[in-house]
């Protein structure tokens, strides 16, 4: 499911924050070992590369048809490089090579001879799974197909975006973890605030609703703080991204109960976050 709207949000949100910004393909060198992969959800922070040195973009995914490659990509079974690099996500996973849809190589030649390793890319595509919390609990690796809250994991990916400068506190290969996206099949029920957006603004568009619900809701919990002592973590139990909604016929604040559908989750570490989803049925208190 892809939505313009969140494209717009965590782009606008990203520039706001000093997140890096989408690499121009144009700039890059493409090294095809397949056909292209990118994910297909909500556009993710990606880094801008050195107008003098644009990184090259090695595609991992396999194909529907075989394509003729112009250069041999690494076999990709080896959890670990010859350096000893290991890539790892928020909930301690290994993200091993054959998981990765697509690696933007800051030394391509070094890439395609050895795999990736700790000074070779710039960025690390994945799909397939992303990292969610049950409210209150920790994250961990969630695939495609699977329940979480009661909601099955329909479409996701996750960004991983290598930081060459040295950061304080920022001393593990959780740091690398930047963005993810999940979509949803399954409907929630809320009690809430409908509150119309009058006016388009970084979260929201003109038409579209802010929801409060009552008490933080039962939902997957994408929402990312990156601390040199904790790692990435999930925030207090109790506390809740936005909510945005559309399809309510409503032209105040009301509050009722509320059917959500079609639920969609992006978020940036350290950054924006927001869940977006459908009004399926929604009941004003009398």
């Amino acid at each position: 499911m892809k939505k313009t709207l969140s494209i717009l949000i965590l782009m606008t949100m990203l520039a706001a924050c000093g997140c890096n910004a989408k690499p121009d393909s144009s700039a890059a060198s493409s090294v095809p070992t397949t056909e292209e992969a990118a994910p297909s959800g909500e556009e993710l922070a990606q880094p801008t590369a050195e107008p003098d040195k644009a990184p090259a973009t090695v595609d991992t995914a396999e194909p529907e048809k075989p394509a003729e490659p112009t250069a041999e990509a690494p076999a990709g079974t080896a959890e670990t490089s010859a350096d000893g690099f290991v890539l790892t996500g928020p909930g301690g996973d290994i993200v091993k090579p054959e998981e990765m849809t697509r690696v933007t190589a800051s030394d391509e030649q070094d890439y395609i001879a050895n795999g990736i390793n700790s000074g070779n890319w710039e960025q690390v595509e994945v799909s397939g799974f992303t990292y969610l919390a049950e409210p209150g609990g920790q994250y961990r690796r969630v695939s495609l197909g699977e329940e979480i809250c009661g909601l099955t994991l329909m479409d996701c990916g996750c960004v991983f975006s290598a930081e060459r400068e040295v950061q304080p506190g920022k001393n593990s290969a959780q740091s690398w973890f930047s963005s993810a996206w999940a979509d949803f099949d399954g409907t929630v029920e809320l009690t809430g605030a409908l509150e119309p957006v009058h006016e388009t603004n970084d979260i929201a568009q003109e038409g579209e609703f802010l929801f409060t619900p009552d008490e933080a809701p039962q939902l997957p919990v994408m929402d990312y703080t990156f601390t040199g002592e904790t790692g990435v973590t999930a925030p207090p139990e109790g506390t809740y991204p936005v909510i945005v909604v559309r399809g309510a016929d409503v032209t105040d604040v009301v509050h009722g109960k509320v059917t959500l559908t079609g639920i969609s989750m992006s978020a940036v570490v350290n950054g924006s976050s927001v869940v977006r989803a459908s009004v399926a049925e929604f009941a004003e208190d009398q």
